[in-house]
Parts: C-alpha cells; structure tokens; sequence
C-alpha cells in the first residue's frame, strides 16, 4: 500500500495536500448533487479533524469540490 510508505513530516516541515472531487454535473437541487453534498461536506469535515489532531501544523489538507469548467487553468490573472 502506498500510502503506508509516505513519510510522516516532521513539525519542522510544511507539506500541501490538495483533494480534489469532482462534483456531478447535475443540478445542485437534484436529490443526486445534495446526497454527493452532504457526504462530501462529511468528508471533508473528517479530513480536516484527522489532519488537525495528527500532525500538529506539519501538514495542511484542503479537500475542493471541482465544478465544471471551461478550462483547466486555476489561476486566473
């Protein structure tokens, strides 16, 4: 499992995770689009709980919900 061979950071190192899910392309008051909402929400939330009291400011996770868009560029100018 790869996952079990990452190396934990030391509290000295800064490590970025970015999660991203992409969101069904149907309409956000579809009964589909708010159950993937709210377990989405959920997991996120959980995230954020094991990352906080595991590694103490080493790592900092960000779970986004990736809507549909015209072009892969995330930073815009």
């Amino acid at each position: 499992m790869a996952f079990a061979t990452t190396p934990t950071p030391r509290p000295d190192e800064k490590v970025v995770v970015i999660i991203e899910i992409p969101a069904p392309q149907v309409a956000a008051t579809s009964p589909e689009y708010q159950e993937f909402d709210k377990k989405f929400t959920s997991f996120k939330q959980e995230v954020d709980r094991l990352v906080t009291t595991n590694f103490s400011g080493a790592l900092k996770a960000k779970v986004v919900m990736k809507k549909e868009q015209q072009t892969n560029l995330f930073f815009r100018s």
